[in-house]
């Protein structure tokens, strides 16, 4: 009898045994399974986010100011001899959006429109223009010298950025003497409202001379102004006297002074001098 309940406790253990060892096996089963889902949907939410930000990207790009952008390939400053100088750059189109208007200010300039860029002519993204410019302030070699850049989009958007160059060529030229029969003086007066140049001119030769002069500044600042004229019939060991007077430029002004002998402005100067007029 003891030897019937033990079998049929062996014959219940064993079948409870074999429940619990399905139960566990479903239940590991199951485990794998969700683990397999969650990698799955975890790697699919990563997918869809990473298109979605390189959606969202491209989007804002195209819409925020950043799609605007101009950068400078190459830009010079070259002095002359003669004190003038030309500045010329290369901007490129580095943005993802066209270009229908560009400005440069550069120095104490007037701020200048780029040729060969409108709105019928655009700067395409990629694109490249070409600018060149003759300042009419004086530029010292060496020196280094900010300009701005501007672009406008009609898509929306602007840009503006400073960039540098240094000037190059040769230093401005000392005064001019070239003929030994005339004496000449040239100095800038400042005064408290007013600013003049002036000059005394001195024959000293044993014959009556004619000369003529030329006064090369910017009429835009608003100072001394340009102005050519004759000196006629100077005879020997007389002078003459020349003030030519403004209010102080709105921003540095160069003013050069030239003064031929004869009747007319050719062939080289017997004196040349530059000055440079600072705003008060």
């Amino acid at each position: 009898m003891k030897a019937q309940k033990a079998q049929v406790r062996a014959r219940h253990f064993k079948g409870y045994a074999a429940q619990l060892h399905g139960a566990n096996m479903f239940s590991r089963r199951r485990g794998v399974s969700e683990l397999k889902a969650t990698i799955v949907l975890l790697a699919i939410t990563v997918a869809a986010a990473l298109l979605l930000y390189a959606i969202s990207i491209g989007y804002i790009r195209a819409a925020l100011p950043g799609g605007v952008e101009v950068t400078v390939e190459a830009a010079s400053l070259v002095r002359a001899s003669d004190g003038s100088s030309i500045f010329s750059c290369v901007l490129k189109n580095i943005g993802s959006k066209a270009v229908e208007r560009l400005t440069i200010q550069f120095g104490y300039e007037v701020q200048d429109e780029v040729p060969n860029v409108s709105e019928d002519s655009p700067l395409e993204p990629g694109g490249s223009v070409a600018y060149e410019m003759e300042p009419v302030c004086d530029y010292k070699v060496g020196e280094t010298y900010t300009f701005v850049v501007n672009a406008y989009s009609q898509s929306g958007g602007d840009f503006s950025k400073a960039f540098s160059v240094v000037c190059q060529g040769t230093p401005s030229m000392p005064s001019v003497i070239e003929d030994p029969e005339t004496l000449i003086s040239a100095s800038i007066l400042e005064e408290e409202d007013y600013v003049a140049l002036f000059f005394v001119l001195t024959n000293m030769g044993s014959e009556t001379y004619n000369y003529t002069y030329k006064v090369i500044s910017d009429i835009r600042a608003l100072s001394i102004m340009p102005e050519r004229d004759l000196i006629l019939n100077i005879p020997p060991g007389m002078d003459f006297y020349y003030t030519n007077a403004g209010p102080y430029p709105i921003r540095p002004l160069t003013v050069t002074l030239e003064i031929y002998k004869g009747n007319r402005a050719a062939g080289n100067p017997i004196f040349r001098q530059h000055f440079t007029i600072n705003p008060r």
